[in-house]
């Protein structure tokens, strides 16, 4: 063999034996709407990384001026349009490739705690309701999202190898991460909501042959801390979820809302009072001075948030964060070490 093809291929085949001895490969779903999908700037991510306050929590996500891409957790998804992206977990798998989701913070998480190899199969597509599109046969689906994602599950295990190419023959399936809520809550609301997403958990165990298949829920959280009644209610929706008798110790649900940075919603308002303001503006001038209150705090706005509110602002910082404890609770509900 060539001696340079060798020096390419030695380290490889090192790398492949070495995670097929750690153990069977590890393979969680991430199921959801937009925020699952991911609305979180990867811009932001190299603010955190630059500021001496932060940069401790972030600098892992960058080395020598390049996104990390693990080769221990991989991640395969299929956006809406285009081609599965399929890599090592790192930046980019968020809607848009110059956004990211839940998945990057998770993927991180897990990669570290786990000694196996580990598959993210991402399976979410923007304004999707579990009433309809996601509602599993037990509650009166299949729904349309329901059986795609379980038609991608199979369909990237059946071909196992392509997405995770130092598969060695055996893998398990370890956890679902369930990040949805947005289209289920606004409206008249969806008042079968507990049940639906309990019967979902039962399904998808039984779809899998994973009766006890750890379920990490995320919570509703883009209004922050202190939501408004309508907001709070479907929270306890969700929460009841995991407090069900029958999901002791395998069902976690995990609070969203205080990774909301407080000043995101104020700095909003303004925004949206300023853009009032151009509207009604007749002439260039008065359009301009319409945005006089908005200057001041534009590039703080710019180096925190890309998006409205019910995208988590589009805030990295956020959708990072999240991703952390989601994959947090994961890790407790494996009973791994942290």
């Amino acid at each position: 063999m060539n001696r340079y093809l060798l020096s390419a291929v030695v380290p490889w085949l090192l790398l492949a034996s070495s995670l097929a001895a750690q153990g069977p490969l590890k393979v969680f779903i991430l199921a959801g709407q937009s925020n699952m999908e991911g609305k979180g700037a990867i811009k932001h991510l190299d603010a955190l990384i630059a500021d001496t306050a932060t940069s401790q929590q972030f600098a892992h996500l960058k080395r020598d001026g390049k996104w990390v891409e693990r080769k221990d957790v991989w991640i395969s998804y299929q956006r809406n349009k285009g081609p599965r992206l399929n890599s090592g977990i790192t930046v980019g798998y968020g809607s848009k490739k110059n956004q990211f989701g839940p998945e990057l913070g998770f993927g991180h998480v897990v990669g570290e705690a786990l000694k196996e190899p580990v598959l993210l199969i991402k399976c979410a597509w923007g304004g999707a309701s579990l009433k309809k599109n996601f509602l599993s046969p037990g509650a009166g689906g299949p729904g349309s999202h329901y059986t795609r994602m379980m038609a991608e599950t199979k369909d990237v295990l059946a071909n196992v190898k392509k997405y995770f190419p130092y598969y060695r023959g055996k893998y398990e399936f370890a956890g679902l991460l369930w990040f949805q809520g947005w289209n289920d809550s606004v409206g008249g609301g969806n008042d079968q909501y507990t049940e639906q997403l309990a019967q979902f958990i039962r399904d998808v165990r039984k779809d899998l042959d994973a009766p006890k298949l750890p379920v990490v829920i995320g919570e509703l959280g883009q209004a922050g801390a202190n939501p408004n009644q309508k907001v709070l209610k479907f929270r306890k929706q969700q929460e009841a979820v995991a407090k069900l008798p029958e999901f002791k110790g395998t069902v976690r649900y995990v609070k969203t809302g205080v990774f909301v940075d407080p000043e995101l919603p104020k700095m909003f308002k303004v925004w949206r009072k300023c853009k009032g303001k151009e509207r009604k503006a007749k002439d260039p001038e008065a359009k301009k001075a319409a945005w006089s209150e908005w200057e001041p705090m534009k590039a703080k706005w710019q180096a925190m948030a890309s998006d409205r509110p019910y995208h988590y602002f589009g805030s990295g910082r956020t959708f990072y964060l999240m991703g952390d404890a989601f994959g947090k609770a994961m890790v407790e509900l494996l009973g791994a070490p942290q």
